[in-house]
């Protein structure tokens, strides 16, 4: 259940259904940017895994037409991936400019299972990329 914070207007949603992640791949809830907003999500390793790979996917509805696909290098400062490895604690991966309505996360889980808490923060960007005007 999302849960609004009401000094910031930021929103916070855990994107995982269940904590205890097997070795295979998991994908979590979309992340909705239809608003413009931008997010982040900081992702708690409570028990680690062999290899534990977090990557930013994107679509414009939500994988119905428009296929989830991996982010790549564009320019937009977005997070691509976090390579979480065997450490236990947080990971951060960003998303200060969406390029699609859709966002989620592809975690992929090797070796053992691991434990994991991944929350998404949702508010107004946190990041403005300026434009500069030349002049001809």
């Amino acid at each position: 259940m999302a849960k609004a914070d009401p000094g910031s207007n930021y929103i916070f949603e855990e994107i995982f259904n269940d904590p205890t992640m097997a070795a295979t791949t998991h994908y979590s809830t979309a992340i909705d940017h239809s608003s413009g907003e931008s997010a982040t999500v900081l992702i708690t390793t409570l028990v680690a895994a062999t290899t534990l790979v977090a990557t930013l996917q994107t679509s414009n509805d939500s994988g119905v037409l428009d296929a989830w696909a991996d982010q790549t290098a564009d320019g937009s400062k977005n997070d691509i991936s976090v390579d979480i490895g065997t450490d236990v604690g947080t990971a951060q991966l960003n998303i200060p400019n969406p390029i699609k309505r859709y966002s989620r996360i592809k975690m992929v889980v090797t070796g053992t299972s691991c434990e994991i808490v991944a929350t998404s923060c949702k508010g107004p960007r946190l990041e403005v990329i300026p434009t500069i005007a030349t002049l001809d």
